[in-house]
């Protein structure tokens, strides 16, 4: 490509006048110079150079050690807290130690002990002579010392009959108190239970049986129970009150002539 430039150059000078190509041929030479130089230039200042490292000094190093290293060994938190081949017990629990075995087999033949025939109880003898018997009894078995309890006798059942008003009529009072009789039987029976209805003023309208003594003989204790809550008088009061009434019947045995021969007998 070069030479295809330089003849076409050449051509062009040759077309020109002699002064003209003569200053084209000193362009030309300058032009040839001036590009040599530049390849002369690019051939010895243009080649890489491989950057030589620098020494180094005074750098950290990095070292492999073996396990068994006393520094490294001493960073180990277990070395004190758990057993370690190399804290300062190793030795000890390391090192096992072998006891001897005790030799058990008894060469001596064995010897009798000789009995004294004329010492035997002289021990007894000697302790018998030196603590003297003062002469005190001895009693192993004292007599007992009897005491009789101080118990008070209370009466758990009841000596005569009882009433006991229950509901709405508990809060107003009887203005005449009523005291049940005693029943005169050989058996213990069972209460009676009526109902009340009580007008404003305190008197009894009706009664009603509830729950029957179990006992229908010469005394009926029910039609008795009746009776005893028709005549009731209560305090007055503003409205019709229900109630009930239980007599608690007392009894007391009687001659066994006045027995009565057909009766009911209640299991409470």
């Amino acid at each position: 490509m070069i030479e295809t430039a330089a003849k076409h150059l050449g051509n062009e000078v040759a077309a020109l006048p002699a002064e003209s190509k003569h200053i084209g041929r000193r362009i030309i030479f300058f032009a040839a110079v001036f590009f040599i130089g530049q390849l002369l230039l690019i051939y010895f200042f243009g080649t890489k150079k491989q950057n030589v490292p620098l020494a180094v000094t005074n750098a950290p190093r990095f070292k492999l050690t073996a396990g068994s290293d006393e520094i490294i060994a001493l960073s180990n938190p277990t070395l004190f807290a758990l057993p370690h081949a190399h804290d300062f017990s190793a030795k000890i629990w390391t090192v096992i130690p072998t006891p001897n075995a005790p030799d058990f087999r008894w060469h001596e033949p064995p010897h009798w002990l000789l009995l004294d025939p004329k010492n035997l109880g002289a021990v007894l003898k000697d302790y018998l002579q030196t603590n003297a018997d003062a002469g005190t009894p001895l009693n192993f078995k004292s007599e007992p010392e009897l005491e009789v309890p101080n118990v008070a006798v209370e009466v758990f059942f009841p000596t005569n009959s009882s009433l006991q008003i229950g509901g709405a009529l508990a809060q107003r009072k009887l203005l005449t108190p009523i005291n049940p009789p005693t029943l005169a039987m050989n058996d213990v029976i069972a209460p009676s239970r009526v109902q009340l209805l009580v007008a404003p003023d305190g008197t009894v309208v009706s009664t009603v049986l509830l729950d029957s003594c179990g006992y229908a003989d010469v005394i009926k204790p029910d039609q008795l129970a009746l009776q005893i809550a028709n005549a009731a008088q209560f305090a007055p009061a503003g409205e019709l009150m229900f109630g009930e009434m239980l007599f608690k019947w007392h009894t007391e045995p009687v001659a066994s002539t006045n027995a009565p021969e057909n009766k009911i007998k209640f299991t409470r």
